[in-house]
This record gives C-alpha cells, structure tokens and sequence, in this order.
C-alpha cells in the first residue's frame, strides 16, 4: 500500500497520465486536485487471465448494473 498526500498533488500538478504495460498486464494511473484540500488518484488495472462475470462477491449481491469481474492467478 501507497499513501499520497497533498504534496503529491502538487508535485504532480498538471502532469499527463502514467502507464506501464507489461508481457500479461497494464496499468495507468490518473490525478486529479479538484480542490486545494482533495487529491485523487485513479488506477485501472488490466490482467490477461480467465475472468468471469458474476453478480457480486460470494452471498453479496451488487446493486442492479454493477457486476464482479472474479479472475485468479495463475498457479
């Protein structure tokens, strides 16, 4: 785990999109300051291996038009 503060913000303000693409995965990051004390960070991360859709996680169930991508690592 990462922890960013408000610094970061700074430091990154203004700053383009990150990604990094590997042989079986991608990940970019997204930043945003929308306001001097709130800074947000969005990962998306993409993973080559069998998925599949379900409805929620385990007994839960996910509000109507949200679903759980549940996938493994490879052994």
């Amino acid at each position: 785990m990462d922890l960013c503060d408000l610094r970061w913000a700074e430091v990154r303000r203004g700053q383009p999109p990150l990604g990094k693409v590997g042989d079986d995965w991608a990940i970019i990051t997204e930043f945003s300051a929308p306001s001097p004390s709130r800074y947000v960070r969005l990962i998306t991360t993409f993973v080559r291996v069998d998925a599949s859709v379900q409805p929620g996680f385990g007994d839960e169930r996910l509000p109507q038009g949200l679903v759980a991508i549940i996938g493994g690592r490879p052994a």
